[in-house]
C-alpha cells in the first residue's frame, strides 16, 4: 500500500524540490489547490499501486514555481508521479560554422 501524502513528500524531495517551489495541485476540476492543503487530505488516502485499477485521479498535476510539473503516470494500473521539467536551452557560444561532419549522424560509410 502506498500514502499519496507521503508518496507525494519523497517524489518532490527525490527531485530537490521543496514544497515552497509548489504553486498549485489541480485535478479534473477547475480547482487549484495549495500544496498544503492538497497533502492534509492526500495523507489520509492509501491505495494500492501496483497492477490492477488506477486508483488516484490521473488528471492531479503539481504544478512548480520553475515551470515544470508532477503529472500521474500509470500503466495497467501501477501508478506514480511523473516529472516533466522545463529545460533551458543552452546558450550559444560564437563559433565558426558547423562542419558538415557536425550535422550528419555518421551511419554508415561507403
Amino acid at each position: 500500500m502506498m500514502n499519496l501524502g507521503a508518496e507525494t513528500r519523497e517524489v518532490l524531495d527525490h527531485y530537490g524540490y521543496k514544497l515552497a517551489d509548489v504553486v498549485s495541485v489541480t485535478g479534473c476540476s477547475q480547482d487549484a489547490w495549495t500544496i498544503e492543503n492538497f497533502l492534509e487530505v492526500a495523507d489520509g488516502i492509501e491505495y494500492d499501486e501496483g497492477y490492477g485499477a488506477q486508483e488516484v485521479n490521473e488528471m492531479l498535476t503539481i504544478w512548480l514555481a520553475d515551470g515544470s510539473r508532477f503529472e500521474r503516470g500509470e500503466y495497467d494500473g501501477s501508478e506514480w508521479w511523473e516529472l516533466f521539467q522545463i529545460v533551458k536551452a543552452p546558450e550559444p557560444e560564437p563559433k565558426a560554422k558547423p562542419k558538415v561532419a557536425d550535422l550528419l549522424a555518421g551511419g554508415w560509410t561507403d
